[in-house]
């Protein structure tokens, strides 16, 4: 018996699809805004460490993959069935649907120091792929394994430029 799935109305379905949508518009919308004050008005402290906005757009990519997984649901006889616990509410599958549809660009928070020739001058910095772990780490402080503080994933401006950008077309894309 599958108990972690419930059936919800189709009125309710379409309903949740268009305010999922429009979370995603907002929180995309925010997180651009915030990225253009983070540059224009406090360049020596944030440009180069745009978080809060690089945490917005993670809250955006899981509801994007909230919305794939509701627009992977097919009505029958006026009734939608929902897998609730294991993808509707879990994080992290949300997050991994989502990454898998966007294009590289809007997978990015931040560009590591990595090129075919080498390492650049950001040696040894790595990708922060927008996931849950880095919303995570942004949001909230915490202990590393050593009981040491954990580091605020890198978030750069010019990268979350490029994100934002691109799933912002992304968006458009959309039909319900």
């Amino acid at each position: 018996m599958d108990d972690t799935s419930r059936y919800i109305d189709v009125r309710i379905w379409k309903d949740l699809k268009i305010s999922t949508l429009s979370n995603i518009k907002d929180l995309i919308k925010s997180a651009k805004i915030l990225l253009e004050v983070n540059m224009e008005e406090n360049k020596e402290v944030l440009s180069w460490h745009p978080w809060v906005s690089g945490g917005l757009y993670t809250f955006a990519l899981e509801e994007f993959g909230k919305l794939l997984i509701l627009l992977s649901c097919k009505p029958i006889n006026g009734k939608v069935k929902i897998d609730y616990e294991d993808l509707f509410k879990y994080h992290r599958e949300k997050f991994k649907r989502a990454l898998a549809e966007l294009p590289s660009e809007c997978r990015l928070l931040h560009s590591g120091g990595y090129t075919a020739s080498g390492y650049a001058s950001s040696s040894f910095d790595t990708d922060t792929i927008a996931d849950f772990e880095a919303r995570k780490g942004i949001f909230y402080t915490d202990l590393g394994e050593k009981n040491n503080l954990k580091i605020t994933p890198s978030v750069d401006a010019e990268t979350m430029e490029k994100a934002i950008s691109s799933f912002k077309t992304e968006i458009k894309k959309i039909s319900l």
